[in-house]
């Protein structure tokens, strides 16, 4: 299982995005950029510190990404079947 949790809908997100979209008249995909940006600037720290703590979950193997990216210990990948060998 990963150790992130699953992306979820934020209700202060979709407030914001209709706010923008049909009160204010403003394209969605600008409304959505702005969201993003508000949400990115608000949780700066937390996304540096869960981005550094990927970083150091990488040691420049395949099977670290894969690992990452699916959440899987190494030790199920190779439970699994592995990685296959890059030569």
């Amino acid at each position: 299982m990963p150790d992130t949790e699953p992306l979820t809908t934020d209700p202060r997100g979709i407030r914001f995005l209709t706010y923008d979209t049909y009160l204010r008249d403003t394209p969605y995909t600008e409304a959505e950029k702005a969201y993003i940006r508000q949400y990115a600037a608000e949780h700066r720290d937390e996304i540096i510190a869960q981005v550094r703590e990927n970083l150091r979950k990488l040691d420049g193997t395949p099977g670290s990404v894969v690992s990452l990216l699916t959440g899987l210990s190494i030790e199920r990948i190779n439970e699994l079947g592995g990685m296959p060998d890059s030569h």
